[in-house]
């Protein structure tokens, strides 16, 4: 089509995006400007539920269906004749905001907005000039001491920004494109909200592994971090031999409490002896459902991991977060949140092809991030606030 529909014309958005959970949780910028833009029109997502679930509520999603469903293939190739696919699909009044490449394919008759979680130039259809990187580095920084990058021409540009202006060049969200002109910073949405069951559950669980005063909202006596020394890509872990030895730091000298947060992977990764968790103050919360570890993560003073999906996940709760970057630029890919603290490794800055990083070498670059530099950090930052911040949400997820 030689041009997206006027807003009024859009009855249905469906939603393509099959990414991992940061790329979907870094997508939320842009979705919510859609979202905003197209008040009545009905949303579906196809995709990955449980992730999907975590933006159903602020989406108002109608539906979220599997990307593994049986008429997926079938559509990529004949739409026409995949009679199984959501109606919506096969319906003129809608718009398809696709995140996966080669979907919707070429020729269907809907107007596509295509958009990349991957730093360079945009794919827009209806087509449209490619964006250019931005000169300088995004004018909003996290908190904190910030890793300074190397002397470089030309500092990249963080994706939340990237997709910001890939979704103004479309011209469907109307005063988009004077906020997303390249060099402008990430814009942070609003603090992920959970839903009642979830977090009912998050209150449970803590409840029943005795950490005290939730329910009257007054502060524990002791700080809650949480630690996911994992990823869902081997080459972006620090060794977990130094998060067993932060665990014993941070319960030596901030007195903590400890929730582990270990998916399949790190399960079958990790030594349990290294972290004791038979001991009262290391709690695992092992593979919890999404919106679950959502509501418990709020519920922590401070997170402390990898740049993985639970990372982008704690940032977007509204959880202080102190995330170590190695093989990613942190300039890049770090999680969207009003109080979020990157480490990265010392040396040049990675390539973007990070996942065709050796692990043995990616370890030797995660090695560069001495223990001491992430407690130096932690120790450095405010308890008082932490605990303000930690009661504000206790208070925001009771209204």
């Amino acid at each position: 089509m030689s041009g997206l529909p006027h807003q009024g014309a859009v009855g249905q958005v469906v939603l393509f995006h099959a990414g991992a959970i940061g790329d979907l949780l870094l997508s939320r910028g842009v979705l919510l400007a859609l979202r905003q833009t197209l008040p009545q029109a009905t949303w579906e997502a196809i995709g990955y539920p449980e992730r999907l679930l975590l933006l159903q509520d602020e989406l108002r999603l109608a539906r979220a269906a599997s990307f593994d469903a049986a008429w997926v293939p079938r559509y990529l190739r004949d739409p026409a004749a995949c009679l199984d696919a959501p109606a919506a699909l096969r319906q003129p009044g809608t718009l398809i905001v696709s995140f996966v490449d080669g979907i919707p394919p070429a020729g269907v008759p809907n107007p596509v907005v295509r958009l990349r979680v991957t730093p360079g130039p945009a794919a827009l259809s209806p087509p449209r000039s490619s964006i250019e990187r931005a000169s300088r580095l995004p004018a909003e920084s996290s908190r904190g001491n910030e890793p300074r990058p190397p002397q470089q021409r030309e500092a990249p540009q963080h994706v939340s920004s990237l997709l910001r202006q890939q979704l103004a060049a479309c011209g469907v969200v109307p005063n988009l494109a004077a906020a997303s002109a390249a060099g402008a910073g990430p814009a942070t949405p609003p603090p992920l909200r959970f839903s009642t069951g979830a977090r009912q559950a998050a209150s449970a669980w803590l409840r029943q592994r005795g950490i005290p005063g939730l329910a009257a909202g007054a502060i524990p006596d002791r700080p809650i971090v949480a630690l996911h020394p994992g990823s869902g890509s081997v080459q972006k872990c620090w060794p977990v031999e130094r998060f067993a030895l932060l665990a014993g730091w941070l319960r030596r000298q901030c007195g903590a409490r400890l929730i582990v947060c270990l998916g399949p992977a790190e399960t079958e990764r990790l030594e349990p002896r290294q972290w004791n968790l038979a001991e009262a103050d290391i709690l695992p919360a092992v593979a919890p459902p999404l919106d679950v570890l959502g509501a418990l993560l709020r519920r922590c003073h401070l997170f402390i991991g990898n740049d993985s999906g639970i990372a982008h996940l704690a940032a977007a709760a509204g959880c202080p977060s102190v995330v170590l970057f190695g093989v990613t630029d942190w300039r890049i890919w770090r999680p969207l949140g009003s109080h979020v603290h990157c480490i990265a490794a010392e040396g040049e800055a990675p390539t973007t092809d990070w996942r065709g990083v050796d692990p043995a070498a990616a370890r030797v670059i995660m090695e560069r991030i001495p223990i001491d530099r992430v407690c130096e950090l932690v120790a450095g930052l405010d308890r008082q606030l932490l605990a303000e911040l930690w009661r504000e949400r206790l208070l925001e997820d009771r209204l």
